[in-house]
């Protein structure tokens, strides 16, 4: 049996969303650093429980590739979207110091 993961993706979906917000980048900014739609970010941040297999989900198209093109428009480290959010974690992981 297959565990579902839908609460792990709602949590990496609200981190990401965190420390978008924390580099004071638009979702429409953000899109356009990722070089995909704001309808993909705006279900990465938001709805991304839905299903992993719709067109919009990050695993489903765009593999962790996707993830790591976050992280660099983020200027964070990959592991800060596994961690619990806060300030201390986003300034122990950012890469732009």
């Amino acid at each position: 049996m297959q565990k579902n993961y839908g609460d792990e993706y709602v949590n990496l979906g609200k981190r990401i969303a965190y420390y978008r917000k924390k580099r004071r980048i638009s979702q429409e900014e953000f899109s356009k650093g990722l070089d995909c739609s704001i309808q993909e970010v705006k279900a990465i941040e938001n709805d991304y429980s839905v299903s992993k297999d719709l067109a919009t989900g990050i695993w489903s198209v765009k593999d962790l590739d996707f993830l790591f093109a976050i992280a660099d428009v983020l200027e964070v480290d990959v592991p800060v979207f596994f961690l619990p959010i806060s300030d201390e974690t986003f300034e122990k992981y950012r890469t732009d110091k």
